[in-house]
């Protein structure tokens, strides 16, 4: 018998996306969001 096949499709997206001050809130998301898309 062999064995079944592993499958490594792990895949991940990595934005950037990270807050300027510690308090995080929608904003902050949205304007790094704006630039991301343009």
């Amino acid at each position: 018998m062999s064995p079944e096949p592993v499958s490594t499709d792990n895949r991940r997206i990595l934005s950037g996306m990270r807050s300027t001050n510690p308090r995080l809130h929608i904003g902050n998301y949205e304007g790094a969001l704006r630039n991301w898309v343009d």
